[in-house]
């Protein structure tokens, strides 16, 4: 099965112009303006984290659902956009009218236009949020719900993890079903393949802007590779250990003001890397109480916070840059208050912070306020 996996892949590195040219991803499959908070109007009250009368360092901005998530005005809904979703419908985009969801959400990255970039495990495809409008529609004020899955002709997302934007705005994405890192366009199609021969698990992925690497953690062979823009293997960190500096399947990575963070998962901890990957510190234990590790997943760091998505508990726990918890936080906002196996964890340059829940199929999105304070 492997190798006809890797047939494929090989087949459409051939066929990588005709993929740019047709344009293998789905177009906007729901258009709108979109929307975070999913809450009725008379229940849009502000959810702050820590709760009262501790001082508020988060407030829950939103949930990504899906189709949901965009509010479709009424100007928008002309004759143009009503034939649209009448040929969605007849082609069986739009089956049993039931609306498109996330379902087994577990990573993502926001571009620096707000692009929300989310692989769903449960699709095998990458769900894009767009608020921005399509560039060749004159009509649409608003932004539109892509989904990709096939990728090239012939090719399909096989199992997506993680992805990161890497070089010149590519989204790369790591495919555990072909043991490589795919590398697509804006538009969702294939233009290139990382670490197929080198890759046993890829999972979770960190790109170094300034240097051009891209950080893949394999999760089988115990390690965290880079790679640089031409595919070539720069170097390997670690091994299969628990001593400082080794790994014990380590799921998923973050790159932030030249160090490297690594959720060494079943070692329970998280490793901190410098850009020659040299590791500098780390930190987290295995344990049963709040900022203990059982089984850390998702890592991202921003404004000198280190957010870590603890799994098995269900928390997304917040640290200083020295490893001292700051804030445990559960799933505030709608529905459950609680996250059911978070995995992914990501920030964008507004301060927002994403959090892939994935058994309960969305995206919770906090809102941080500046205080990263703490009180003795």
């Amino acid at each position: 099965m492997y190798a006809s996996v890797q047939a494929r892949l090989s087949c459409a590195l051939i066929l990588l112009c005709a993929a740019l040219l047709c344009g293998c991803a789905s177009d906007g499959l729901v258009r709108g303006r979109l929307n975070y908070d999913l809450r009725p109007e008379p229940e849009r009250s502000a959810v702050h984290l820590p709760a009262p009368p501790d001082e508020p360092r988060y407030r829950y901005a939103g949930t990504l659902l899906g189709a949901p998530n965009f509010v479709q005005d009424e100007e928008e809904q002309g004759p143009k956009r009503i034939a649209e979703n009448v040929f969605k419908w007849l082609v069986g985009l739009f089956e049993n009218n039931e609306p498109l969801l996330l379902q087994r959400p577990m990573h993502g990255a926001t571009s620096d236009d707000g692009r929300i970039y989310v692989v769903d495990a449960g699709r095998s495809a990458v769900v894009v949020f767009d608020p921005n409008p399509p560039p060749d529609d004159d009509d649409s004020k608003h932004g539109q719900m892509l989904v990709w899955e096939q990728v090239a002709p012939r090719v399909r997302l096989g199992g997506p993890v993680a992805l990161a934007i890497a070089w010149d705005g590519e989204i790369a994405v790591s495919d555990v079903q072909y043991g490589a890192v795919l590398r697509l366009n804006r538009k969702g199609a294939l233009v290139g393949v990382v670490g197929q021969g080198d890759l046993k698990r890829p999972a979770g992925l960190a790109f170094d802007r300034d240097r051009g690497l891209l950080y893949v953690a394999d999760a089988a062979a115990h390690d965290v590779k880079a790679f640089d823009s031409g595919g070539r293997l720069v170097r390997t960190i670690g091994s299969a250990g628990d001593s400082e500096g080794l790994f014990n399947a380590p799921t998923f990575l973050s790159f932030s003001d030249d160090h490297l963070y690594v959720s060494d998962t079943l070692n329970n901890r998280v490793q901190v890397f410098d850009a020659e990957g040299r590791r500098v510190s780390g930190f987290g234990e295995r344990g049963v109480y709040i900022g203990n590790f059982t089984r850390p997943k998702g890592v991202a760091v921003d404004a000198g916070i280190v957010y870590v998505a603890e799994s098995y508990f269900g928390y997304l726990l917040a640290y200083d840059d020295k490893g001292k918890l700051l804030l445990a936080m559960k799933g505030n906002g709608m529905q459950d208050d609680k996250f059911i196996l978070p995995t992914g964890v990501w920030t964008d340059k507004q301060g927002r912070v994403y959090v892939a829940d994935m058994l309960n199929a969305r995206v919770v999105v906090f809102q941080f306020l500046g205080n990263t304070t703490t009180k003795e």
